[in-house]
């Protein structure tokens, strides 16, 4: 709702994206909180996000 993004299931098993979009992320989080907060940090500096069911 608030990142405009349409996601099925934010706590998914695999996340891939580019090593550029990894190299500007921080992360804080170390326990259940990294989900919604990798998630968010990749919406905010990446263009699209896509799901892709494995």
């Amino acid at each position: 709702m608030c990142a405009n993004l349409n996601l099925t299931d934010m706590e998914m098993c695999y996340k891939v994206f580019k090593r550029e979009i990894y190299e500007k992320i921080t992360i804080e989080e170390d326990r259940f909180g990294f989900e919604p907060e990798i998630t968010a940090k990749i919406v905010k500096s990446a263009d699209r996000i896509y799901e892709v069911g494995i």
